[in-house]
């Protein structure tokens, strides 16, 4: 399980990006948690929003509402890792 794992894990790229901001053209869009762009060699590069983790870095967030934001960000990598295996299926 840790080499599938592993191996999974070399198929990605992680990267910040605001969520009200298309990463690709810099321009206002529709607010996002994530966005997965799958290239040609089999890697997914996964945006995740800034405004998804943000509460994470402030001290001041209560343990509920950290809790919270440990979830969001959670559902958010599961789903633009299901969105990558839909586009790149082995």
């Amino acid at each position: 399980m840790k080499k599938r794992v592993s191996e999974m894990m070399d198929q990605f790229r992680f990267r910040l990006f605001s969520g009200s901001i298309d990463p690709n053209t810099g321009r206002k869009s529709d607010a996002k948690n994530g966005v997965t762009e799958h290239s040609h060699f089999e890697e997914a590069t996964i945006w995740i929003a800034f405004e998804t983790i943000a509460p994470l870095f402030n001290p001041a967030v209560s343990p509920a509402e950290r809790i919270l934001c440990h979830f969001k960000f959670a559902v958010t990598v599961v789903h633009e890792f299901t969105v990558s295996r839909l586009l790149n299926p082995r």
